[in-house]
């Protein structure tokens, strides 16, 4: 492990970083403006997901209108749409760069008569009618993280018929407790090459903050609990933020809990098949909450009572998460857990976490 600088603003700031290890520890990249080359050659490489999508807009895409959210610079779903036989498919992308290489995208596919790019946030656009099917990839590896809910619900309201459907059709995220002696065995330490996107985030944000943290690697070997879900997003149906939700975790095992992992199980259509971001390899990383350094011991039958709530932030789109609970372990003293994840509040170094991947210069 080394201990790298960046300058945010012109502060240096101090980062924990290693360049090996079958685990990778980034910053959460979707919910900034941050997307780059490298990013969305990972996405279009990501098999797992495009295979599922595809397999959805197939079945629904012909001879409907379409809306694809978010399109990027590959407009990958709107051109899938286009060639599944679309009547008519409108991309919609927020970002400069990526919405002039749509633009070049889809002419150099021959689809500019039947597929129109539009700039802007989706919130601000107005498609020129309503459409059958919507597309939206604003997944975050916490399925809400991305503003996902809040797109979604004004994109069904504004942008579908009555009988409109939209892609994905649900995205449940869950949790389970990890033990990362395996995967730190140093402590916590981000990989070298995410160094230059914590700076971009910092920098979009205008000030460091405790980053949400994202962990690659065969993660379901840490786990050392039961799992369960904690959010539910039905995009034709419920897609409420604030509810909260009550779970308890059996530990499996006598270990050491460092923190939960939070993953996604995402299905694109109804009856399609279910993608597992922690046991498929995909470009949503698992998200990892730290609850101790040094880990809380913890022994098979042992029961960690978790309360979970999601609100929106003040940006109106991202959400906010906190997770409170305690580690029940009978005939010892229960250990009281806590995390609290906000998208961009000036929060900084918050926990021993936190304070080991920033340390002091």
């Amino acid at each position: 492990m080394e201990v790298r600088e960046l300058n945010v603003n012109g502060t240096a700031i101090a980062m924990a970083t290693r360049e090996h290890g079958e685990f990778q520890l980034w910053p959460a990249l979707g919910e900034y403006p941050v997307w780059d080359d490298v990013t969305y050659w990972v996405m279009a490489r990501d098999t797992v997901r495009n295979d599922a999508f595809h397999a959805a807009i197939r079945e629904l895409a012909d001879g409907a209108r379409v809306a694809d959210i978010g399109t990027g610079k590959d407009a990958l779903w709107a051109v899938a749409a286009a060639k599944a036989g679309a009547r008519h498919v409108y991309a919609v992308e927020e970002l400069p760069g990526p919405l002039s290489q749509a633009n070049q995208t889809v002419r150099d596919a021959g689809l500019a008569a039947r597929v129109t790019v539009i700039g802007g946030s989706s919130a601000s656009v107005r498609l020129p009618e309503q459409v059958d099917v919507c597309v939206s990839e604003v997944i975050g590896p916490i399925g809400s993280s991305q503003g996902a809910a809040a797109i979604l619900a004004d994109a069904r309201e504004r942008f579908l018929v009555p009988q409109g459907v939209c892609v994905p059709s649900q995205c449940t995220t869950m949790v389970a407790a990890v033990c990362l002696d395996e995967a730190f065995p140093d402590g916590l330490a981000f990989h070298r090459t995410s160094l230059r996107y914590v700076k971009k985030i910092f920098a979009a944000v205008g000030y460091p903050f405790d980053v949400r943290i994202c962990l690659d690697g065969p993660v379901d070997s840490l786990i050392v609990s039961s799992a369960a879900p904690v959010e539910t997003l039905d995009f034709n149906g419920d897609l409420g933020l604030g509810a909260g939700t009550h779970i308890d975790l059996a530990v499996l095992e006598r270990t050491r809990v460092h923190a939960l992992v939070l993953w996604i199980n995402l299905e694109c259509h109804a009856g399609g098949d279910v993608i597992d971001s922690l046991r498929q390899s995909t470009s949503w990383m698992p998200v990892i909450a730290p609850i101790s350094v040094d880990g809380i011991k913890v022994e098979a039958g042992d029961t960690i009572s978790l309360d979970w709530l999601a609100t929106t932030s003040d940006d109106g789109l991202h959400p906010d998460y906190h997770i409170t609970g305690e580690v029940i372990r009978p005939g010892r003293p229960s250990v009281p857990v806590e995390w609290e994840s906000r998208h961009h509040a000036p929060t900084f170094r918050s926990s021993g976490a936190y304070r080991t991947l920033f340390p002091e210069i």
